[in-house]
């Protein structure tokens, strides 16, 4: 699998691996919990969380899903969820295309799904914007990873998940209106990239 991803993706998952050393140590600990959970089953399924299901939560979604690839894990299964759907901010399409990744963004409608692929020959998975508990994510025995600060105070119980990890990120939103849009939204896109590849290297390298 990891020969399959885009040249463009892997180039950017070996970068990215190699700044996994540099993650401070108080960032390494929260990331504990998902390697613990990792190293746990052999069917593992990531259910990322924030609130609005539109940014974070999609690349972590997606970056999980490549790490899974790299690692030739395909047992592993990557959703997303939000508290309330909305719909894939645009802009963190754009951030996973930077990546390597090959996103269709869909026609312009409210929640339009979107097919992001890592590789020519690999499956598609779909971003759309749900809650947490839609029928598209699973409904047991699952690990629910909250990635900002709201999720994890509106979510204090998730039915279901058997495990829970909560790694916070800055929401790139805050620049949306500014000269920083796009690069903000790439920095953060290699920030949880570069964190969740260190977390499955540590799990299953």
């Amino acid at each position: 699998m990891r020969r399959q991803l885009y040249p463009k993706l892997i180039a950017s998952v070996m970068d990215l691996l190699e700044e996994g050393p540099s993650i401070p140590e108080s960032r390494k600990a929260i990331l504990g919990g998902l390697v613990e959970y990792l190293k746990s089953t052999d069917s593992p399924k990531l259910n990322f969380v924030c609130t609005h299901n539109s940014r974070r939560s999609h690349l972590a979604q997606a970056w999980a899903w490549a790490a899974a690839m790299y690692f030739e894990k395909p047992n592993v299964q990557v959703f997303s969820g939000g508290t309330e759907a909305t719909a894939l901010y645009p802009q963190a399409g754009l951030a996973l295309k930077d990546a390597g990744f090959e996103i269709s963004m869909g026609p312009e409608l409210r929640n339009a799904r979107h097919a992001l692929k890592a590789g020519g020959h690999l499956p598609a998975i779909v971003l759309f914007s749900k809650r947490y508990d839609d029928a598209a994510n699973p409904s047991q025995d699952f690990c629910v990873v909250t990635v900002c600060s709201d999720a994890e105070e509106a979510c204090p119980f998730v039915p279901g998940a058997t495990a829970r990890v909560h790694i916070p990120y800055d929401d790139p939103k805050a620049f949306d209106d500014t000269k920083r849009k796009t690069a903000a939204y790439i920095e953060r896109s290699q920030q949880i990239g570069t964190e969740l590849l260190w977390a499955f290297d540590q799990a299953y390298g």
